[in-house]
């Protein structure tokens, strides 16, 4: 199965189907529906060998209605595929391993940004002077480290960084005020979604940028 991606939105037996573990207590919990019912019985069937399992959870898995969500797409597929491999080699005891990309479509649903305390929405203001830190959100904000690489402002593309429990960049400077859209456009996985930066002329001058470090003594000359 693919990665959820892991964040609140998921249900809390998803995981637990993904990575086999029958006995988790989200898992057994949620048995009073149909998906997660058929995921905890053939769970069971696949690491205990056992044909009654095998059998009261096929009968439940082709009893599932339309799946309602990405989530249970993905878990009915799953379970399918189990199923067949079962039928076609009855003696063989399964193993498994992640699909690469998501069960659901990843989003860029808003930001935030802490210089902008109290707004988190599909547009933030910032200073034209740039390096405001804006955090992303939605169910792209919890995916691995270094799936998220760049996005583009306007016509620039920033890098993405983590830290302080999310996915953030630093807004660039901007010669004019005005609405910037911002796109995720460097990353393992499609993302959609575009919210946008305001930037506003700041109350004070932007600040002087520091100086260049000087160069180390012993350096290279420059070639003439």
């Amino acid at each position: 199965m693919r990665l959820g991606p892991t964040g609140p939105g998921d249900p809390l037996w998803y995981d637990p189907i993904r990575g086999m573990d029958c006995a988790d207590e989200h898992l057994v919990a949620s048995r009073v529906q149909q998906v997660p019912l058929a995921g905890h019985l053939l769970c069971r069937a696949a690491t205990e060998n056992d044909d009654a399992l095998w059998a009261q959870g096929e009968e439940v898995l082709a009893g599932v209605g339309v799946p309602k969500n990405c989530w249970e797409q993905e878990t009915v597929t799953a379970l399918e595929g189990l199923v067949e491999f079962h039928r076609q080699h009855p003696e063989a005891t399964p193993s498994f391993e992640d699909r690469p990309g998501t069960a659901c479509p990843l989003v860029l649903e808003s930001i935030e940004s802490p210089l902008a305390p109290g707004i988190i929405g599909s547009e933030i203001p910032v200073s034209v002077c740039g390096g405001a830190p804006v955090f992303l959100h939605g169910n792209v904000e919890h995916l691995p480290a270094d799936s998220v690489r760049a996005v583009t402002v306007g016509a620039t593309s920033v890098p993405v960084q983590e830290g302080n429990g999310g996915l953030f960049f630093r807004a660039p400077a901007s010669s004019t005020p005005g609405v910037a859209a911002v796109r995720v456009t460097e990353s393992e996985e499609p993302v959609s979604g575009e919210v946008s930066l305001v930037y506003h002329l700041p109350t004070t001058s932007c600040p002087t940028p520091l100086p260049a470090a000087p160069a180390a003594s012993g350096s290279a000359r420059a070639v003439e």
